[in-house]
């Protein structure tokens, strides 16, 4: 348990020293590969699970009985005090998407530490808020935007993600990863395989992304971040829709020149 992860995953929790030391004997950090379920549905929750790296989606059965992902979370998220104050069981299953290292406090420790510390209760209301947040955003982005823009949209989001865990290490120049298949990338925007993967070659000639090998990378990680915070601007929707051309020619906004060395 006495880990640099562990106790890094303390604090970032606002928990007191007091608390850490009651936690420490019966906490441990767990390590989950990718399809493997954190939480499951309608099962009593045994643990509260805080994200130390690695990426998440609550997830529901498609129609082929598949888990489906319906949005993505990163690292810092933290699983399972919603359902500790309410009901003791979660109503949707959390699969990782990715090798996940979470801390799991169980569940009895967690209610005795929001009820006594005021540093961790605090912690805890501001992630309630911020699922909330971020998961009317993803809903707003899949019912609200034509398919070509829900496709940007998502990946300037997975772009936060990726550069915010010190565990994924970018590649060269400035260019990340996607630690994900297409087939959640494309369960992320809301469509099949095949319709996202004619917008992601668009994306490709565009040099905002490169796909070979089954490898799929962001370029310019810096230009997709400054999207994701730009994306209030998205053009609005003429017509029957906006083309992945207009798109990514408002996208050209946000294309920021690498840094002279």
């Amino acid at each position: 348990m006495a880990t640099v992860q562990a106790a890094e995953a303390f604090r970032n929790l606002g928990m007191s020293k007091s608390t850490m030391l009651q936690l420490a004997s019966c906490v441990r950090l767990g390590h989950f590969a990718a399809g493997d379920t954190l939480l499951v549905a309608s099962r009593p929750l045994e643990y509260c699970s805080y994200v130390v790296s690695g990426l998440i989606s609550p997830s529901m059965p498609g129609p082929d009985g598949a888990d489906m992902a319906l949005s993505l979370n990163g690292a810092g998220t933290f699983l399972g005090v919603g359902t500790v104050l309410t009901t003791g069981i979660p109503g949707t299953s959390w699969v990782c998407q990715s090798e996940v290292s979470a801390l799991l406090i169980p569940v009895a420790d967690t209610l005795r530490a929001f009820e006594t510390d005021a540093g961790f209760a605090r912690h805890a209301a501001r992630t309630l808020a911020l699922h909330n947040t971020r998961h009317l955003e993803m809903y707003k982005t899949w019912r609200g935007a034509y398919s070509d823009l829900r496709v940007v949209l998502s990946l300037a989001r997975i772009a936060v993600l990726l550069g915010d865990d010190d565990a994924l290490t970018l590649l060269g120049d400035d260019a990340v990863g996607i630690p994900l298949t297409q087939s959640v990338l494309a369960s992320l925007c809301g469509m099949s395989r095949s319709v996202f993967s004619g917008f992601l070659q668009q994306l490709v000639q565009a040099d905002w992304v490169s796909a070979d090998y089954g490898s799929l990378r962001l370029l310019n990680l810096s230009s997709w971040r400054a999207l994701h915070h730009g994306r209030y601007r998205a053009p609005a929707p003429n017509g029957r829709g906006v083309d992945m051309q207009a798109v990514i020619a408002w996208m050209g906004q946000f294309r920021r020149l690498p840094a002279l060395v």
